[in-house]
Parts: structure tokens; sequence; C-alpha cells
């Protein structure tokens, strides 16, 4: 029997992202509760509401409440709050699902460099406040056209970052050091970081260049970044706004002495990117340990 029969589904716990217009997939998932009198197989599953519905089978082989997870087929048709009625012989009980109507977009790059487009972004460190981006124009640098982007932070005001657009590969002209906190060039060395691209599939991965300079203990140091591509056409919903084509990026910083091996900084940062959008999340952590995440508030495209 359900648990929770035959009222509301006791425990249900509904996973992913639902969106209007988007067809599920293995991330879309009910988890619910079976009181089990009897080991064996099951059969459970749920009507089609607003275009999708849950169903899952299996074997339980211990007595007593056990849970189960039901996955989605289909594509929401209208945003709002669907309930479910949840079958399983003569067994039902209920819950409830909620469907979003994910952002309108314009532009079909993963970090748009238009003119007068703008982002804000809540941060770990400014809690209250906001970090501000805006594109302000263009300027050539060694002999290479960038687009300007204003970056205001809170409590230490602006800085100019520099971003091109090659083919599908996106350069970041910017201090080598600026993504890893193991080590500090003196004086700065300032190249162009490949730090995305776009028509990739999960698992693609790429190099940046090799950068090398004097550190600020005295040592000559290399670094890379190393890109992998975590997922592709995925969802998000960050700050109450579901993002649909989101592409995940996972950049590891690696180092080593002239002429020796590549060693980690056991840092990680996670980048999620809407088509469309541009940089919607960062998450930052150090030696598996969270340390700072970053998630869009606002945002305007052109």
């Amino acid at each position: 029997s359900l648990y929770g029969a035959p009222g509301k589904c006791m425990d249900a716990s509904v996973s992913g992202v639902f969106a209007k217009g988007i067809s599920t997939d293995t991330s879309n998932k009910v988890r619910i509760g079976l009181m089990v009198n009897t080991p064996g197989s099951y059969s459970v599953i749920t009507n089609t509401v607003n275009g999708y519905s849950f169903s899952g089978s299996g074997s339980l082989l211990a007595t007593g409440l056990q849970f189960i997870t039901l996955t989605a087929s289909g594509t929401p048709t209208n945003a709002g709050v669907d309930a479910f009625t949840v079958t399983a012989g003569s067994s039902t009980c209920s819950f409830t699902d909620t469907v979003r109507s994910p952002v309108t977009v314009i532009n079909t790059d993963y970090f748009p460099l238009a003119d007068g487009s703008f982002w804000t972004y809540d941060n770990t460190f400014y809690p209250g406040d906001s970090i501000e981006r805006k594109v302000t124009g263009a300027a050539t640098v060694n002999g290479q056209s960038y687009k300007v982007m204003d970056e205001r932070i809170p409590f230490s005001g602006h800085q100019q970052l520099f971003f091109r657009k090659n083919g599908d590969d996106y350069y970041e002209y910017a201090s080598i050091d600026k993504y890893t906190g193991s080590v500090t060039y003196s004086p700065q060395i300032t190249k162009d970081i490949l730090f995305l691209k776009e028509n990739l599939a999960p698992g693609d991965a790429w190099m940046s260049d090799e950068f090398s300079g004097m550190a600020s203990f005295g040592q000559e140091i290399v670094i890379r970044y190393s890109f992998q591509c975590v997922a592709v056409n995925t969802s998000a919903i960050i700050n109450g706004n579901v993002f649909v084509n989101v592409l995940k990026i996972r950049m590891k910083p690696e180092i080593r002495a002239v002429g020796g091996p590549w060693g980690e900084t056991f840092e990680t940062l996670d980048l999620y990117y809407a088509k469309g959008v541009g940089l919607i999340y960062t998450r930052k952590t150090r030696n598996n340990f969270f340390e700072s995440e970053q998630a869009i508030r606002s945002w305007h495209v052109n």
C-alpha cells in the first residue's frame, strides 16, 4: 500500500526542473513511500496531468516502509501547480508538482557580449548587495578586439573586464592567476584564457594555454586551466528563475615548477551558462569544501 493512502502521499519529494514546453528527462522524479507487507515486485503509476506523468517498477526485498522513485515522462503544457494521483494496485495517494515558465531570450550566445547588456549577481561575500556587470563598448589590446565589461564589486569599486568571441570560442584577457588562490604572480601577467566553447557534448574537455611567470614567493611557476563539459541542454532554477539550454562547465587550475610535473591546486569552479543569458551561477570549492557561490539576480541582454 502507498504510504499516506488514501490521502496525501506522505514524505513525497519531487526533484528536477519542470518547465513549460520542455520535455522531462531522467532528472525529473518523485520519491514516494510504500508500506510493504510481502517482499516482491511492484508497478506504480500516476495519471497524466498537463501533458506528463510518473511511473516506476522494480522489486522490494524487505517489509515495512520502503521508498521508491518514479520517473516523469512527457512535456508539461502549461505553467502552474499540478495534482497527481498515484496508483499501486487498489491503493492511491496524491502529491503536487510545480511547473514554471522558462525565461524568454532573444540572444543565441552562451556568453552574450552585446553593448548595453547587464547582469547582477548575489555573492556569498556580499550578502544583501550585488555584483554588477555591464557591456560598455569595445577596446583593442595587442591587435585583438575585445568587448569591455564594467564590473562593480561592493566596497571595491569598478574594474574593466575584456572578452572576445572567435567562432565557437570565448576568451577573457585577464591576469593568469585570476581563477586560483594558489599562486600570485609578481609582476602581474595578462593573457588570453579560453574559458568557454559552444557546440559541446558532455565529457568534452580542453586546456587553456600554459602560462609562466615569477610567483610572489620568488619561484618561476607554470599554470594552466583544465575545463570539462559536465552537461548540455539541461535546466536550472536560480533565484526562482527557470533557465533552459544550460551548459555546465567544470574548471580546475593546475600548476608546476619549471621542468616539474603538473599538480592540482584542489580548487574546483563550477560554472553554469544559459543560452541567451550568459553566466548564471558559479560555485567554488577548495579541497572539496564549499568556498563561495554567485547566483544571477537580474539581467538584460540585447
